[in-house]
């Protein structure tokens, strides 16, 4: 069949009829037909998940505005709005939380995958949360309610390193032994994301908890910490000052600097840290208010985890590049920031 004005022709010819036309010096060049695609948008559809039962923190995760500024925190009556592409959910993703374990039959756990992992505490005759730090910060990562990564796929396992019977309950020794369990579990299951939630600190001098952190980050696992509480430069403590790890400040309900954050260059990202609302410890119901930089880590941790199964793994140096292009993209910074201090509030994209 001829091609008009092209000068070519299509045809079903034998090898030999190929060779011997190949040969004509009228014919420039024989061509195989073959088949192309069409470029067309072959992605599914993306919803936007809506939960209007959700605590502040969340309402400001997914919102370029901050809530009105004499709404009361302490409501569970805020939107959460989240992106959700449809098949995606039940990827995994592992999130340690390593603090003072979890009340894993809270109501805000229940159908979801949360687990009792090992005890490294000085507490040996609880293995559960007695304190109640661990599992309100495990309800901010993916809790029913007050979390951020809902999806199935997301296993969350507590490694109690904490009593929290006071501010110097947790051993170093048990918080190493706690990441080297984690590494181990990464190692024999490397290509299921990992995300290490810390939200604790040590002194200056503790170096060998920050060489832990580098370790592990070196093995693509994404360690978030807290900034801490102490008003003064991040760098000032372990494990918020190690290489790798991804420290969180925190922010208030009218997008201000929560007054005891820590601050500095090592802070990468803020949250919202104060009167948030996650689970409690006195009944399977209970949800409480509690404040700090402990409570902001867990939204960046949830944060992560739910980008994981939306837009796949990353290096945690392309992750955080990530999280701080969706701040820069929403064009919310925190007021009252000290200088020398990055100045971006946590986003997760919904317009």
């Amino acid at each position: 069949m001829g091609l008009t004005g092209l000068g070519g022709y299509q045809a079903k010819l034998s090898e030999s009829a190929i060779e011997d036309l190949k040969k004509r010096e009228e014919v420039v060049d024989v061509v195989q037909d073959r088949f192309g695609t069409l470029d067309v948008d072959d992605d599914p559809p993306v919803n936007i998940n809506v939960a209007p039962d959700a605590p502040w923190n969340l309402q400001r995760l997914s919102s370029t505005a901050p809530p009105d500024p004499n709404a009361n925190p302490k409501a569970l009556t805020y939107t959460y709005r989240r992106p959700e592409v449809a098949g995606l959910a039940a990827k995994p993703v592992h999130v340690y939380i390593l603090d003072t374990g979890i009340i894993t039959t809270h109501e805000e756990f229940q159908g979801r995958q949360v687990f009792q992992g090992p005890n490294y505490s000085q507490d040996q005759q609880n293995h559960h949360d007695i304190h109640g730090h661990g599992t309100h910060v495990a309800g901010t990562v993916g809790g029913n309610q007050c979390g951020v990564a809902r999806d199935p796929g997301v296993c969350i396992t507590a490694i109690k390193v904490a009593t929290g019977r006071d501010n110097r309950a947790v051993r170093l020794s048990a918080v190493t032994r706690g990441l080297e369990w984690v590494l181990e579990q990464r190692q024999a299951n490397p290509e299921i994301p990992t995300i290490i939630n810390m939200s604790l600190r040590f002194s200056p001098g503790d170096d060998a908890l920050d060489q832990f952190v580098d370790k592990i980050v070196d093995e693509g696992v994404h360690v978030v910490v807290s900034a801490g509480n102490r008003k003064q430069d991040a760098s000032t403590q372990s494990p918020a000052r190690a290489q790798g790890a991804l420290a969180v400040g925190a922010s208030t309900i009218k997008d201000g600097f929560w007054r005891s954050s820590n601050f500095g260059p090592k802070v990468a990202i803020f949250a919202p840290g104060a009167d948030i609302m996650s689970a409690g410890i006195k009944t399977p119901a209970e949800r409480v208010p509690d404040s700090g930089t402990s409570m902001a880590t867990p939204l960046v941790a949830g944060t992560i985890a739910w980008l994981i199964q939306q837009e796949g793994n990353r290096s945690p140096q392309a992750m955080l590049r990530r999280l701080q292009e969706l701040a820069d993209a929403s064009g919310r910074v925190v007021t009252g920031v000290p200088t020398n201090t990055t100045n971006r509030l946590i986003w997760n994209g919904v317009q």
